[in-house]
Formats: C-alpha cells, sequence, structure tokens
C-alpha cells in the first residue's frame, strides 16, 4: 500500500501555507482590495479567488497574478494606464515580493514532485531519477529543503517495490475514470449500475 503523491502534496502545501502568517495577511489585503474594486472600472485588476475546498487546485493562478501585479509595479509610469492604476490599487503588494517567491518555489517543486510520480510511479532507485529531475528545474522554480523532504517521501513509498516493479503513485487515474463513469450514469440512467460496470474497462482498454 502507497500513499497518494498528490494528497500527500496538498497536504503539506497546505501545513505550510496556514503556518505562514503571512499568506494569511495577503488573503485578507487581497479580499479587502477586491471588495473595494469590485464594479468599478479598475475590476479587471481584480485577483483570482481561492476555492472554499481544494485550495491548491487554484493556488498557482493566484501566484501567477500576484508575479504579473509586481511586473506592472516595477514598469511604473512606462506601464501604462494598468501600471499606474495597479499602483495605487496594490503598491501595498511589494513588501510580499520575497514571500510570493517562497510560495512560487513550494508550488512549483510539489508540482514537479506530482507530475513525476503521475508520470514514472514508485519504482526502486526513482527517488535518484526525481532528484535528477529537480536539479534540472531552474533555480527560481526550485526550493531545496523541501526537495529532500518530498524525496524522502518518494524514497519511504517506493522501498517496498520488488526489482522490476513499477507501482502506481497516484490515484488520478481512478478517480478520473469514475467521474466518467458517473457522467454516463447520468446519461444513460435507465441502464442500471452492474450494466454501466463494463463502462469501465472500455475507459481503459484499446
Amino acid at each position: 500500500m502507497v500513499y497518494d503523491a498528490a494528497h500527500h502534496g496538498t497536504g503539506v502545501l497546505k501545513r505550510r501555507f496556514e503556518a505562514d502568517a503571512r499568506w494569511a495577511d495577503l488573503i485578507t489585503r487581497l479580499s479587502q482590495t477586491k471588495a473595494r474594486l469590485q464594479q468599478t472600472p479598475d475590476a479587471y485588476l481584480l485577483s483570482p479567488s481561492l476555492r472554499a475546498k481544494a485550495r491548491d487546485m487554484n493556488l498557482a493562478a493566484l501566484l501567477r497574478w500576484c508575479r504579473a501585479i509586481l511586473v506592472l509595479l516595477d514598469r511604473g509610469p512606462s506601464g501604462g494606464v494598468a501600471s499606474v492604476h495597479a499602483k495605487v490599487r496594490y503598491g501595498w503588494l511589494k513588501k510580499f515580493r520575497r514571500a510570493i517567491g517562497q510560495w512560487s518555489r513550494w508550488k512549483s517543486t510539489a508540482r514537479c514532485r506530482v507530475a513525476f510520480v503521475r508520470t514514472h510511479g514508485l519504482s526502486r532507485c526513482c527517488d535518484v531519477e526525481l532528484a535528477a529531475d529537480f536539479r534540472r528545474r531552474p533555480a527560481q522554480q526550485r526550493h531545496k529543503q523541501w526537495e529532500a523532504e518530498l524525496l524522502q517521501f518518494v524514497q519511504t513509498q517506493s522501498a517496498g517495490t520488488q526489482p522490476g516493479e513499477r507501482l502506481a503513485g497516484s490515484t488520478e487515474v481512478l478517480e478520473s475514470v469514475f467521474g466518467k463513469r458517473k457522467t454516463l450514469e447520468r446519461q444513460e440512467s435507465n441502464s442500471g449500475i452492474t450494466t454501466l460496470l463494463l463502462s469501465l474497462g472500455a475507459m481503459l482498454g484499446t
């Protein structure tokens, strides 16, 4: 039995962000700014909303938006109307520049690990392969302390594999199949659950 890599990454990210007072401060400020911007000509500068559940699913979009606003602020008047308006509304965001860079590296590192396990699975020495994958990434997308933590997870989860064996390290494919089956179930509600079980094989087979 192995622990799902995507769920592990989500849990670690959640704990890290919740323990960072700067993150709570940023979210509060963004919420206050959003309330002032709605129904105004500057509404195009509104930040993306975090989902109430599974917040990490659109965390990357929010961090990407923060970095884009910082670019506008750095351009100053030469950036045109958008930069001028961004300075008025989000000048305070500059004090979060370092934190945004760190959070972006957290998210990027977690996404890299999940993508690796999703693609390669868990096998003997896969932690060595993942370490090499980390090293190939640009420095601004890496967080070495967390890389070590995620490598330890992969090493632990793959410890029980046999030579030549490769285990699925994520349940995302399974969850996707169940989602498709539920769609079929709604469309073919009169067919019954038992008959539709054959669709699971049809989704995965050739």
